[in-house]
């Protein structure tokens, strides 16, 4: 279901109070030519600094009262790709890649975005990867800790679908095939959410800050939720280093956050360990370093698939630790699934 909300501001002076009076059906929020509408202080926030500036940990940055605006760029699903290039290999080398991106300094975007994160593709099918995974990560992020925020009423994102084959901000593509952003987009926007969140946000190389974490438990249903909420931390060997269990309730559109204890949540070693939660069959998990910078042992894995009843089953064996799946094929869209297992 896709819920539109009209937010009309105006300004302190004659027009806005008259628009208040004539319009009486739509919710009104105050605002002035005079302020910076950058500023987090007051009225809306466009968040493009992470995007166009910086690196997704820096929506931590930000604790504003209501987000219109913020999006991350990613190209669209392979086959749409392959449809659009005439024969070119997706990538920055691609002059078709390239003019199917109209963001400003797009291609240098991309791979600013990619390189904190993950080894950097040069083309094809690791580019496509690549930059669609970090889409679905950096505005799962950003969504993810704004809901987490007590101040902050809400957030757009810029956007749902295209309307030509692009790599763009979008979730679902021109042809119809969601990008792994929307399954991210699906997960963060539960309408219940468990979310890791530094208490003081540290920088890219090290998220976590010095100050622990803290677990937020958003309820925006519209009845109690009753949990028994597991945390553990694993090593990436699939090893449990430690463990907790939490039990919880908060009434409808309520916010709950607990400091984690350190014995569960502080790592031995952050370059190898990652840290997960589990309530009432949803699962998020916090990754102490980016990905690139992580100890993994060699993989080692093998995939099953299944199809009954119309539904295709992937199966990934637990003899090493795999925190993201994600998957598509030619005339498939694309999945996102976050495994039950470690």
């Amino acid at each position: 279901m896709l819920v539109v909300v009209l937010v009309l501001q105006v300004g302190p002076g004659p027009l806005g109070q008259r628009a208040v009076v004539v319009d009486q059906i739509r919710r009104h929020w105050s605002g002035t030519l005079d302020a910076d509408p950058a500023a987090d202080t007051h009225g809306l926030s466009h968040l493009w600094d992470a995007w166009n500036e910086a690196d997704y940990a820096h929506y931590r940055d930000h604790d504003p009262s209501f987000v219109a605006e913020m999006g991350w760029c990613g190209p669209a699903a392979w086959t749409t790709l392959e449809r659009m290039l005439d024969g070119e290999n997706p990538g920055p080398a691609s002059s078709l890649t390239r003019h199917h991106l109209r963001a400003i300094d797009g291609m240098h975007k991309l791979t600013r975005g990619l390189q904190p994160h993950v080894p950097t593709p040069a083309e094809g099918a690791d580019w496509h990867f690549a930059t669609q995974l970090v889409q679905a990560r950096a505005v799962a992020v950003g969504v993810e800790w704004l809901r987490s925020r007590k101040r902050c009423a809400g957030t757009v994102v810029w956007q749902l679908n295209d309307c030509w084959p692009a790599i763009s901000w979008s979730a679902v593509d021109v042809t119809g095939i969601e990008k792994r952003l929307w399954y991210a987009l699906r997960h963060s926007f539960a309408p219940r959410l468990a979310t890791v969140q530094p208490v003081s946000p540290g920088l890219t190389h090290d998220p976590t800050g010095t100050a622990g974490l803290a677990l937020t438990l958003v309820n925006d249903s519209a009845a109690d939720w009753t949990s028994q909420v597991s945390v553990f931390r694993i090593s990436l060997d699939c090893r449990e280093l430690a463990r907790t269990r939490l039990e919880v309730s908060w009434p409808p559109s309520g916010l709950l956050t607990l400091r984690l204890d350190p014995v569960v949540a502080a790592p031995t070693d952050p370059h190898s360990e990652l840290l997960i939660v589990e309530a009432d069959g949803a699962r998020t998990t916090w990754a102490y370093r980016p990905d690139r910078t992580l100890t993994s042992p060699p993989p080692a894995r093998t995939v099953t698939t299944s199809y009954a009843d119309g539904a295709l089953a992937l199966t990934v064996p637990r003899s090493r630790c795999c925190a993201t799946c994600a998957s598509s094929r030619t005339g498939w869209p694309p999945r996102w699934a976050s495994p039950r297992t470690p």
